[in-house]
């Protein structure tokens, strides 16, 4: 999903249950939607820290700016809210036996969240968690980490409907990842837990005075000359 807002349809909120301490809602919308209408509709106050996740299959590298799971952490992380994404290497496939270890990765979850809320984190930032599926007693450890890239194959598949009109499936197929030195990807396929700090700022500072020397605003001058 990406950060999207729902903005140009309604969006639909349900109270599923409600005991002492806990309400659980549902919504219709986006990730991003679920942190924005729940800090600004459903909350009275402003919560200590937001978890996002756990989502089912990693978000590592350059995924974060298609993930939904990341993009509701950073919805947080705009209004400076200490804000965590968490992931999980589980693809529920239909059919088959699997063991999912989601309570082991909750189980970290919970004793991080605390340290968030404790030490706290840097002004519009959120941390980005991936787990690799095994019991807390087969991970490696952990490792602090920073953004990886993952490569995907370029193909688009080209498909007939039933009325003669094409369509298409976007989104290639996962290759591998370039092994960059303390990244997230390398991280987890070591069987690490990987915890990577993300700013909201994503300015090239080391570009910025060198953008500056191409003199861009000449074009500005020149085109009102021509007028």
């Amino acid at each position: 999903m990406g950060h999207a807002l729902t903005l140009h349809k309604p969006v639909r909120l349900f109270q599923i249950s409600s005991e002492k301490n806990l309400d659980i809602y549902a919504l219709s919308g986006t990730p991003a939607d679920c942190v924005y209408m729940g800090l600004r509709h459903v909350l009275k106050e402003r919560p200590s820290a937001i978890v996002s996740g756990i989502n089912r299959g990693f978000n590592l590298g350059n995924d974060i700016f298609y993930s939904g799971t990341v993009a509701a952490a950073r919805e947080g992380a705009l209004l400076n809210i200490p804000s965590i994404a968490a992931s999980m290497d589980f693809h529920f496939v239909p059919g088959t036996n699997q063991t999912a270890h989601f309570d082991d990765a909750a189980c970290f979850l919970k004793d991080l969240v605390v340290k968030v809320v404790r030490e706290g984190l840097p002004h519009r930032c959120l941390l980005n968690v991936n787990f690799p599926n095994l019991p807390l007693s087969k991970v490696k450890g952990l490792k602090v980490a920073r953004q990886g890239f993952r490569i995907y194959s370029d193909s688009i598949v080209k498909r007939v409907d039933q009325r003669k009109k094409n369509y298409y499936w976007l989104g290639g197929e996962y290759v591998g990842f370039e092994p960059i030195e303390s990244s997230d990807c390398v991280a987890v396929d070591q069987g690490y837990i990987s915890v990577t700090p993300l700013r909201i700022d994503v300015t090239q500072y080391d570009f910025l005075d060198t953008l500056g020397k191409w003199k861009l605003d000449s074009v500005i001058k020149d085109n009102k000359k021509r007028k």
